[in-house]
Order: structure tokens, then C-alpha cells, then sequence
């Protein structure tokens, strides 16, 4: 949360008017809506949830996605996100 603040002020002073939040290895509902709160300030394009067969993957050199459906449903749904707001700026 910290970091994404840091990172806000950074982009303010480099003149960057467009700053966007993946929100990532999120354990519980309870933790996703504490979070969101912090950052309520923010464009949250999505939420990663943590994974252990991720963590697993990651290690052998596998692809994430591959390894745990709803990681794979995450990452598709910033990805259409993503698309929704390029679309809009144009």
C-alpha cells in the first residue's frame, strides 16, 4: 500500500496522469477490502490472489497461469480492464 502512495507521488511529479494498481497475493475478502479502502484513491485494474501453486510454478520455471484457474481468471480480467481504459482515453 505503501509503495503504491510512493509510487502515486512519483508519477504526480513526472507529470504521468494515468497510474493504474494490480493488487497482488491477497489471502482473504477481508484482506481485499482493507486494502481497497487504503487505496481507494487508486485505479485498481484487479486483484491477485495469492497462490501457493503459483509460488510452486514460479519455481519450475512453469507459467502461472497454467497452474491455478483463478489466477488465470484475475489476470484476464485486468487485461479487459486495461482494455476498457486505453479504449476510453482514445
Amino acid at each position: 500500500i505503501q509503495t503504491a502512495h510512493t509510487v502515486k507521488k512519483m508519477s504526480h511529479d513526472l507529470g504521468i496522469r494515468n497510474l493504474y494498481v494490480v493488487v497482488n497475493k491477497i489471502r482473504s475478502a477481508e484482506e481485499e477490502k482493507l486494502v481497497r479502502e487504503s487505496l481507494k484513491d487508486f485505479k485498481v485494474l484487479g486483484i491477485m490472489p495469492y497462490s501457493e501453486s503459483v509460488r510452486e510454478s514460479d519455481l519450475k520455471n512453469y507459467s502461472p497461469c497454467d497452474s491455478d484457474s483463478s489466477f488465470r481468471a484475475a489476470i484476464k480480467e485486468i487485461a479487459l480492464k486495461l482494455q476498457e481504459f486505453m479504449i476510453k482515453k482514445k
